[in-house]
């Protein structure tokens, strides 16, 4: 999730959900690692890499890694939320 705040950050005025909910039944899915911010495709736009993972109590482990491409424009408008 995506917090947007206020100015002083001390008030949350949104929560976007970024990614869909993939995981285990079991432990409400993904858990996630250090997010780094870093162009990754040289658009001079800072995206999120990490790594999330989901570990069921029962069954094997699943991993991931994976890369929020920021959109050109507005990253916080509804029709860019699907990054």
């Amino acid at each position: 999730s995506l917090l947007e705040t206020d100015a002083a950050g001390t008030t949350v005025k949104n929560v976007y959900q970024l990614t869909k909910n993939k995981g285990n039944k079991f432990l409400g899915g993904w858990f996630y690692h250090k997010a780094v911010w870093v162009d990754m495709n040289g658009d001079g736009l800072l995206d999120v890499v990490t790594a999330r993972a989901t570990k069921p109590i029962l069954g094997s482990a699943n991993g991931e890694f994976v890369w929020l491409e920021q959109p050109s424009s507005d990253p916080l408008a509804a029709e860019n939320l699907h990054w």
